[in-house]
């Protein structure tokens, strides 16, 4: 399989691409005898819940080694999907992340909310992924497993699967640290240590650190936003107390301060009429300096402790517990003083989600006829929000108008899974899966309005809303699967994988909360994954249909109300995802180390059915039916491209030069499901440059790089905000430069 490793796009860098890809220039030492062919790596995964190569994997998916982490400068969420074309990134006013792949996402970034692309760390996973963003550095390897993952890895992953893998403990005394300066006021450090302590025991300290001013001003605050402040530490430790036993146990601490996120904010237009605001895009959006800057900060504190505890039992099976506890502190706040009628307000609130996973599973010796594995697993996540929307008061000064104190916010997960192969001769293998899943979600609390909320004065609550609901789900996703491999190089295969998606439950002002059901997925791929030309070159494909059920539209303002519309989550329609992905990595004398991917997605609603209620001045309502039939998903660009070309260079003493050029290309996409104007991003490319000396014995490195070289502006998020009474968008990282130095040394 191309693991997709190299992932980005062509960039002119013909100057460096003379010469060979393996022999030395003229002026180099002279070789004593020729060198063997060079061949693509083989990287070992972890997406079936075992160790295989991931050309031997019957799963699409790009994998990233510690070294392309390490070049590429993936550091969180938003870096990884600037260098993989396949999975789309977003980002919403509550400083979540929102990540799609063929398709699927979710925009519930609600307490009740589920990712549709779940996160995980060393298969530790969250449903708030604020806290993940800045906390995976020291990495060993990132999986971005695409299509749903029900079966092995349960409720939510029905897009697919984001892993990132840190280094573990080994029995080797070595180190390395770098330093990143770069434009932004960017100083970037990461590091780690690894010490044998004895036979049986050995530790790892690493640390991540993260600084830039923002890219965008605000000059009425004086202030710059989109900046980064994360300061993280991981301790490691490894332990093998007698035969057959292996453990790590890992604990974190991740501190964000910052002003974080910005977004743009345009006063509403209004269509002739003044039955509706204008769908259309503002005029000369952009990042650019503009007090229309919506002020935010936020604080995140993160505590985590998990681990991996693994003994062989007879018959060279496997007992492997995985499990842990994390529980983080999330601040923030953001200006909404309304552009259009020049009246204050702002919000503020504060989440303490304490998310714990735990996961037994036992499993069979991978070299025999039968392979199988099952296991057992329970998420709970609980939380307590206390948040308010402030405006402003009788004197001018800002006082609380909508306030909603959760108490206890609960979500409980529990599964049983198993999934085995057989051979049925030494070519052809079919494996068969199931999971059965039980959810319970909960929330106690009451939230209010004041007197300001409409504009009047005192402060006795004028109204208390019940925010009380509960909701049960039960779900049997399954696996059916054909692998024939004639060869040692060739992987051919045709699966049936299904995806669940937990419902919710939607606030109505009464004492009885309105659920929405489940989404589910039912997705049939056929791939290839081909080795030629003795391993120097790998071709991969694949072809899937995913049919979607039960889709959950996060509606937001009725489009074509003229007064306020309320729609909260609904099941809205099914839609089909249907695409055609492939890639290619080769090794080309005398050229160097070329890649290219293409994706195609059709990703359209074939049914979509929902219901507005509007709300009029005098506190009558009227239901809205709508139909978005044949409009396409949200982030969902029908060509995603990417292609990177990279060539090595052996100097004198065995040290090494590298250069990488890069880029992904996406087609235009929305982010909205009403498909409107304003929320749609046009084509955009992105594209990178980088080289690489490398001193002789691997002693240090120093690399210059050049990120978004096209400087290219691009929306991260887009919506029509009646909170702020206008248009709100987010955008990407402008380009941006600096030189990285990274020492190592070892026994």
């Amino acid at each position: 399989m191309s693991s997709r490793k190299d992932l980005g796009a062509y960039v002119a860098i013909g100057a460096f691409l003379a010469g060979t890809g393996t022999a030395s220039p003229a002026w180099a030492e002279a070789q004593t005898a020729p060198a063997a062919p060079a061949q693509l790596e083989e990287v070992i995964v972890t997406a079936e819940k075992r160790a295989t190569g991931a050309s031997k994997t019957p799963i699409a998916m790009d994998v990233f080694t510690a070294e392309q982490v390490q070049q590429q400068g993936i550091h969180d969420i938003a870096s990884l999907s600037q260098v993989d074309p396949a999975l789309q990134f977003g980002n919403g006013t509550t400083a979540n992340a929102f990540l799609t792949l063929r398709g699927v996402s979710s925009r519930d970034s609600s307490e009740i909310g589920d990712p549709a692309v779940p996160v995980g760390i060393d298969g530790f996973f969250m449903d708030r992924l604020y806290n993940l963003s800045q906390s995976t550095y020291d990495l060993d390897r990132v999986e971005v497993l695409r299509g749903p993952q029900g079966t092995l890895y349960g409720r939510n992953a029905i897009g697919g699967i984001v892993n990132f893998y840190t280094k573990k403990p080994t029995d080797a005394y070595e180190g390395y640290a770098s330093v990143d300066y770069g434009n932004y006021d960017t100083v970037n450090t990461e590091g780690a240590v690894n010490v044998p302590v004895s036979e049986k025991v050995q530790i790892r300290a690493a640390f991540g650190t993260y600084s830039h001013s923002g890219y965008f001003s605000q000059p009425l605050a004086n202030a710059r936003y989109g900046d980064d402040d994360s300061k993280s530490a991981r301790l490691s430790v490894a332990f093998q107390p007698w035969e057959g036993f292996t453990g790590v146990i890992y604990g974190q601490y991740l501190n964000v301060g910052g002003n974080g996120p910005g977004f743009q904010i345009y006063p509403f237009a209004f269509n002739a009429a003044g039955t509706d605001i204008s769908h259309s895009t503002p005029a000369g959006i952009g990042p650019q300096n503009s007090a229309g800057l919506t002020p935010f900060s936020l604080s995140i504190k993160d505590y985590r402790v998990h681990g991996e505890f693994t003994q062989t039992l007879p018959w060279d099976m496997t007992l492997t517990y995985l499990g842990g506890y994390d529980a983080t502190i999330f601040k923030q706040f953001e200006d909404l003083d309304n552009l259009a009628t020049g009246k204050r307000a702002n919000f503020g609130g504060r989440n303490d989600p304490k998310t714990q996973n735990h996961e037994l599973r036992i499993a069979s010796a991978a070299n025999q006829r039968l392979t199988w594995q099952g296991g057992l697993f329970y998420f709970r996540e609980i939380n307590a929000i206390d948040g308010a929307y402030s405006v402003a008061g009788s004197a001018g000064t800002l006082v609380p108008a909508y306030v909603f104190p959760y108490p206890s916010v609960t979500s409980d997960s529990y599964a049983a899974y198993g999934q085995a192969g057989f051979k049925i001769i030494p070519a052809l293998n079919v494996s068969l899966g199931a999971r059965e899943t039980f959810d319970d979600k909960s929330r106690i609390g009451t939230a209010y309005l004041t007197p300001a909320f409409v504009g009047q004065t005192g402060t006795t609550p004028i109204r208390y809303i019940p925010e009380d609901g509960t909701g049960h789900w039960r779900k049997f996703t399954w696996h059916a699967g054909l692998e024939w491999t004639p060869t040692d190089d060739t992987l051919a295969y045709g699966k049936v994988d299904t995806g669940y998606k937990a419902g919710g439950f939607n606030s109505t002002g009464t004492q009885t909360s309105v659920p929405y059901g489940p989404e589910t997925a039912t997705n049939y791929e056929i791939g290839i994954k081909q080795a030629l030309f003795d391993n120097r070159m790998r071709v991969s494909g694949s072809v899937f249909y995913d049919d979607y059920k039960g889709y959950q539209a996060s509606l937001g303002t009725c489009p074509t109300c003229t007064n306020t519309g309320v729609a909260g989550i609904q099941n809205a329609g099914n839609a089909v995802m249907k695409g055609v992905e492939g890639e290619i990595t080769a090794l080309i004398n005398p050229i160097g180390k070329f890649n290219f991917s293409a994706d195609y997605l059709s990703a359209v609603f074939k049914k979509f059915d929902a219901t507005l209620q509007e709300y009029a001045a005098n506190g009558s309502s009227t239901v809205i039916p709508f139909n978005l039939a044949g409009y396409t998903l949200i982030q969902s660009p029908r060509w995603s491209l990417g292609a990177g070309l990279e060539h090595s260079w052996t100097l004198p003493n065995d040290a090494g030069l590298k250069a990488r050029g890069q880029t992904s290309f996406r087609t235009s996409q929305y982010f909205s499901n009403y498909n409107f104007a304003d929320s749609r991003q046009g084509n955009y490319t992105v594209s990178d440059a980088m080289l690489v000396y490398t001193a002789p014995n691997d002693h240090y490195d120093v690399q210059a790089y050049v990120h978004n070289l096209e400087n290219s502006t691009y929306i991260t998020f887009a919506g029509e905000t009646g909170t702020v009474h206008g248009y709100e968008y987010a955008f990407g990282a402008p380009r941006t430069f600096g030189v990285k130095l990274t020492v190592r040394f070892k026994d």
